[in-house]
């Protein structure tokens, strides 16, 4: 029986950017995408402690990721998948190195919305 873990993060995700050393410290995105990092990596982290769940370690796993957006097409879907999962590691997983499955899609909405399905294969 595989075990099942859904968060739901009621919060704009910023996708995934590249940044340089140099970058980290002045380009608008790279400071918003860090600062997002950290508010999902807290309403992870919340949700596991209240939950009382652990910490899939060295587990293969599936994952599920429905991004409500309201601009659908503004960033790479590949980038925002990079930005919830990179968000994940060591409060859900131990790496995203182990997760062997994913499945991710976005639509519309009036509000953001992220909701991320993890379970155990």
């Amino acid at each position: 029986m595989s075990k099942l873990l859904e968060f739901t993060i009621e919060e704009r995700i910023y996708p995934y950017v590249r940044m340089t050393q140099r970058g980290k410290f002045s380009d608008p995105a790279a400071l918003a995408y860090m600062h997002n990092q950290k508010v999902i990596k807290y309403i992870l982290k919340s949700n596991m402690l209240y939950r009382n769940w652990e910490l899939f370690d060295h587990q293969p796993l599936g994952c599920d990721l429905l991004f409500e957006l309201t601009q659908v097409h503004k960033a790479d879907l590949d980038n925002l998948i990079k930005a919830v999962l990179d968000a994940g590691t060591g409060i859900i997983y131990t790496s995203d190195a182990w997760i062997d499955t994913i499945s991710a899609r976005r639509r519309k909405s009036d509000a953001p919305k992220t909701i991320m399905q993890f379970w155990t294969l």
